[in-house]
């Protein structure tokens, strides 16, 4: 039980919001099927900024990149923390990879 019987504020926040919100029928996300130059352009160059600034300061850069994403291209929350997520997956797994072909990395010990 949560110290007091009580809900934490966080949790009361996240109920007010959801219940606030009138989601469309039609996701935004999918009303902008193309991607122009400029929108190229400036999501390689927001996430060159985002990844610099997050390794910067010992961060992870979806600590940049979401609000990014959510702010300047009007994503939903949802679909800009699933790209972060995407982005991690991908880094670590090559980061993973070049370990097991340098042979730095116990396998066995890995898979306990």
């Amino acid at each position: 039980m949560i110290s007091g019987g009580r809900l934490p504020a966080f949790a009361l926040v996240f109920i007010e919001t959801h219940h606030s919100f009138s989601y469309p029928e039609t996701p935004r996300a999918y009303e902008h099927t193309s991607v122009t130059f400029t929108s190229f352009l400036l999501l390689f160059f927001g996430g060159i900024v985002t990844g610099t600034i997050g390794a910067m300061l010992g961060l992870g850069g979806g600590v940049f990149l979401v609000p990014f994403l959510a702010l300047v291209f009007d994503l939903p929350m949802h679909q800009a923390i699933a790209t972060s997520i995407l982005a991690v997956i991908a880094t670590s797994s090559a980061g993973a990879a070049m370990n097991v072909e340098r042979q730095i990395v116990n396998l066995k010990l890995g898979m306990v």
